[in-house]
């Protein structure tokens, strides 16, 4: 850069010394270049396109799914009957749960992600909780501590089936919308 500066001195007829002096004085501010020249190569801005499209999405869908279990549980601590603990908290999670996919979709959509990330951004909180069974499982194995209570097999499938598999059923319904409008839209661009 400061080298282009001093031809262009030098091309506007100035002597060799005044065009050096006048290019040193331009870029005296060499922070300021320095942040010019990197907004020029970044054309991406503060935040990638990953951060945008699945990152972003990914946090909000979990977090609203995770406030939204801490809402639920607190619900069911206060049921006395077994029966309606199961009602008043995990039937409205998983009424709920489309919603806060619904938010990480549409979030990932506007960032222009492709379907498969936009799923991905949508599910991750039953993969958040499928690690956690993981983790249960290994240190029960590992430490013969009883995270399940026996019999393991029975207690797992329901883990996963109560956890991962409904949650996931409930989240990719919220997605689900969101995939098929991106799908159409991208229909007439094929044809």
């Amino acid at each position: 850069h400061l080298e282009d500066v001093y031809l262009a001195h030098l091309e506007n007829g100035l002597c060799k010394a005044d065009a050096q002096e006048r290019s040193l004085g331009e870029v005296a501010n060499w922070p300021r270049l320095a942040r010019e020249i990197q907004r020029t190569k970044c054309k991406e801005g503060i935040v990638n396109d990953r951060t945008k499209q699945l990152w972003l999405p990914t946090l909000i869908c979990l977090t609203l799914s995770l406030v939204l279990l801490f809402i639920t549980t607190i619900l069911e601590y206060f049921m006395g009957n077994r029966f309606q603990q199961f009602f008043v908290g995990y039937v409205p999670l998983l009424v709920l749960l489309p919603a806060c996919s619904a938010a990480g979709a549409s979030f990932s959509r506007r960032a222009g992600a492709t379907p498969r990330v936009l799923l991905a951004a949508s599910l991750f909180p039953s993969v958040v909780m499928l690690c956690f069974i993981g983790c249960g499982l290994a240190i029960t194995l590992g430490t013969g501590a009883h995270l399940f209570a026996n019999p393991l097999c029975l207690n797992i499938s329901k883990s996963l089936a109560l956890g991962v598999f409904a949650p996931g059923i409930a989240l990719w319904l919220g997605a689900r919308p969101f995939l098929k409008e991106q799908s159409q839209a991208q229909a007439p661009a094929r044809a």
